[in-house]
């Protein structure tokens, strides 16, 4: 990638959009296989219209060279409850998610994919478990929040998509206690600067994932929620916020340039990585920067950390 200047942010935004294309052409892809394999092998055509969604990065456009399935099931409510019904999707998420570990997607370690129940729901089943997390204010809850809330349709029925995401930007912009708690649940995933400003490092390296861009990340997602912005990518977020004057323009452009510098300086070294014949990671190794850049980075970590301040 170079070094990375604004050539390199660009260059790391590519990158990572077109890795998610391919998560969710690929993802597409699946379901579209395991809806005519399931017809040739007798389940019949789906009991109701349905939506595949990918989520997380993917669903945001922002995935990196680590890429693993996210992804859930949306269907009509007209079959909910079916054993028939049930069984089909279940069956659908199953094969979607083999068929895209054997085209080298590698299955969701903490099981957010449609093969798991607790990711594929009617409508209604989705409009239900919303409430469960506005309710509940913690713990997995809001994990299921930073994944679930960066969700693109991209297979089947996308009016199911549209409504979901319509009714959850209702439910969640009219519970102001549970975006706080969203909002402090930030201080939570910590900085990768210590004291002095120095790298918090450990075998060299940083997590540049939870201890940069991912504050940032979450605080566009939040500011989102509650101004009802419809926008999944953190760039694209952030500008709307800007443009409806939820946010103000200088700390918008603080955002962008350090959330385009974190994505770069990792887009590069996992680049590094993979040459060197190392696993992709989040983690990044500042000490192989010369001075410049590792000013840069830490003015970049900086803001990441002070997104607390705005949300």
């Amino acid at each position: 990638c170079g070094r990375i200047g604004k050539t390199g942010e660009v260059k790391a935004l590519v990158v990572t959009g077109a890795i998610a294309a391919i998560v969710r052409e690929t993802t597409a892809r699946a379901a579209e296989l395991a809806q005519r394999g399931m017809a040739d092998d007798g389940w019949g055509p789906a009991p109701a219209p349905w939506c595949v969604l990918v989520l997380g990065s993917g669903g945001r456009g922002e995935s990196a060279l680590a890429a693993d399935q996210d992804n859930a099931i949306v269907y009509d409510d007209g079959r909910e409850g079916s054993p028939a019904a049930d069984a089909w999707f279940a069956e659908a998420g199953q094969r979607i998610a083999e068929i895209l570990s054997q085209a080298g997607l590698p299955k969701c370690k903490g099981g957010v994919m449609a093969a798991n129940p607790d990711w594929r729901r009617s409508l209604a089943g989705w409009r239900e478990e919303i409430g469960r997390w506005i309710g509940k204010k913690e713990g997995e809850a809001l994990l299921n929040v930073d994944i679930f809330f960066d969700f693109a349709p991209v297979f089947g029925d996308r009016t199911l998509a549209e409504r979901l995401r319509a009714e959850a930007l209702e439910a969640t912009s009219h519970a102001p206690m549970f975006l706080r708690m969203l909002a402090a649940e930030l201080a939570t995933k910590g900085t990768a600067l210590g004291l002095f400003g120095m790298f918090r490092t450990e075998q060299g390296r940083i997590d540049i994932k939870r201890g940069g861009f991912l504050p940032i990340v979450a605080a566009a997602r939040i500011l989102a929620l509650k101004h009802r912005i419809p926008a999944c990518g953190t760039v694209e977020r952030i500008e709307a916020l800007a443009a409806q004057g939820a946010l103000g323009p200088a700390d918008a452009e603080s955002l962008i340039r350090a959330y385009k510098m974190l994505l770069g300086f990792l887009v590069e070294q996992q680049t590094l990585d993979i040459a060197a014949g190392i696993a992709p990671s989040p983690r990044i190794e500042p000490g192989r920067l010369p001075p410049i850049r590792r000013r840069a980075l830490r003015e970049a970590l900086r803001a990441g950390a002070a997104v607390g301040e705005i949300v």
